[in-house]
């Protein structure tokens, strides 16, 4: 849990919900910043918001088939996150920021949701949006496809760098 990952956009946009329309699982560990520990503190009323902490990466999978959507707000451009990817294993829908490494994962209202970066109000506008159409989620993950494998990945840019000598 780091300012990175954008966790404190994504309090601050469900300040703006009631606790019965939204409830929010908080996995990962502390960065050691004092980060996670303030926003912790921020949240120590709210009962919609649930701190996990870490898991073990054999109970991934079931921890996010047991929710609706992952929501990944990075602020900053990732190369490919590997948590989309496990959100695609477990068939939940994506809602994340508009920063390379997303965006090229996810066509928003497809396979996912995109929100501008660093913008509160268009997380809060993207998180009204599924409040209020209780189908969308269903909806978007029928277009979910299966991950693709590291394996198919490697085979494609090895064949890729050959047709280039």
């Amino acid at each position: 849990l780091s300012p990175f990952k954008g966790l404190h956009l994504l309090i601050e946009a469900l300040a703006h919900f009631k606790a019965c329309e939204v409830e929010l699982s908080i996995f990962g560990a502390d960065d050691g910043t004092g980060y996670a520990d303030s926003l912790r503190q921020k949240t120590i009323n709210n009962s919609n918001i649930h701190w996990k902490g870490v898991i073990s990466q054999a109970i991934v999978q079931y921890e996010m088939q047991r929710h609706d959507l992952l929501c990944l707000c990075s602020t900053f451009s990732e190369m490919s996150p590997l948590v989309i990817q496990e959100a695609r294993a477990a068939r939940i829908p994506v809602l994340a920021s508009n920063v390379y490494g997303n965006i090229e994962q996810i066509v928003h209202g497809k396979n996912g949701l995109i929100f501008k970066m660093n913008d509160v109000m268009s997380l809060r506008k993207q998180i009204a949006t599924i409040i209020n159409n209780p189908y969308i989620l269903e909806s978007i993950s029928k277009n979910i496809q299966d991950p693709v494998l590291f394996a198919t990945i490697s085979k494609s840019h090895s064949e890729m760098y050959k047709s280039l000598f």
